[in-house]
């Protein structure tokens, strides 16, 4: 199974994340593919749930993602961010949605560290 995340297109955020089989991602591109992403964007339906809580459903596009972080530096999950410059899946700070601002993002190791 392939997991793909579905991310706003203004702030490039995850907003939730799915699974596909390996023959559809094989039948449309293949893994990393623009095609395969395209594929999901127009076979998921919309999530009912993003609609409800936001009111109305944002544009989005979609990213392959990998549980062993082997691609795009981190396994996607819900309000993780993609940076299309490196790309690569940001986890959030550690305390998220807490003030801590103990911790800065390494964008070697793509881990945030406790600063001193």
């Amino acid at each position: 199974m392939a997991d793909f995340a579905e991310i706003r297109s203004d702030n490039n955020e995850v907003l939730r994340v799915v699974r596909i089989s390996d023959d559809d991602v094989a039948a449309h591109g293949g893994d990393l593919s623009t095609e395969a992403e395209t594929w999901v964007a127009d076979f998921i339906a919309q999530d009912p749930k993003i609609l409800s809580a936001l009111g109305t459903y944002p544009e989005t596009y979609w990213k392959q993602t990998f549980k062993d972080g082997s691609q795009r530096r981190n396994m996607a999950m819900v309000d993780h961010k993609y940076y299309p410059e490196h790309d690569g899946f940001e986890p959030p700070r550690p305390g998220y949605p807490g003030p801590n601002e103990n911790y800065t993002f390494n964008t070697t190791t793509w881990r945030w560290e406790e600063t001193e």
